[in-house]
């Protein structure tokens, strides 16, 4: 089925198009081939308000909706997926913040989180499972990073830029945890 896209939505997908062909495509290869973190491309998709696409305005967001959020998404991943899969676990740590934090923990973590400050991150853990292959190297990374808390139970894998992340959602063993650093 193919949706109708508004003018908004069409001047999205191309805006985006452009600047993910111009910007990122002539140097994702050299990032991903150093395993380089690509602030200063962060950094400027920040500047572009696409990782508040989904957080209302009032913290800063541009609530441009899912359907502008997933045009954005396709154009950057035809360009290099890994800033995409960057900008898509920032984008999906403001869900469970707009849902389940108090207006205060809003405040303090969307406002850096819509413009990029802060880069999301995202945990699903399960054993033996996940991002990373084995829990060892889990524990490993986790003692490793200086910005984050120590996490009780058995984890699988996290995804995020490195050194990067403020804000953590965690599931661990079934039950839920939050991590806020």
């Amino acid at each position: 089925m193919k949706l109708p896209l508004t003018q908004e939505q069409v001047m999205i997908k191309e805006m985006v198009r452009e600047f993910a062909r111009a910007e990122i495509e002539p140097v994702a290869q050299e990032y991903n081939m150093r395993g380089e973190y690509p602030e200063a491309i962060i950094g400027k998709l920040g500047g572009l308000g696409l990782f508040g696409m989904m957080v209302p305005e009032r913290y800063g967001g541009s609530e441009a909706g899912a359907v502008s959020y997933s045009l954005v998404l396709q154009e950057i991943a035809y360009s290099c997926a890994s800033v995409a899969v960057t900008l898509s676990v920032t984008n999906l740590t403001t869900e469970p913040l707009m849902n389940f934090v108090t207006e205060t923990q809003n405040e303090r973590f969307l406002r850096p989180l819509a413009p990029g400050e802060y880069i999301g991150a995202f945990a699903l853990t399960e054993p033996g499972a996940g991002i990373l292959a084995g829990e060892d190297a889990v524990r490993q990374a986790h003692h490793q990073a200086p910005d984050h808390q120590e996490h009780a139970g058995r984890h699988g894998g996290r995804s995020r830029g490195r050194g990067t992340s403020r804000v953590e959602r965690g599931f661990a063993e079934g039950r839920q945890e939050k991590f806020f650093n």
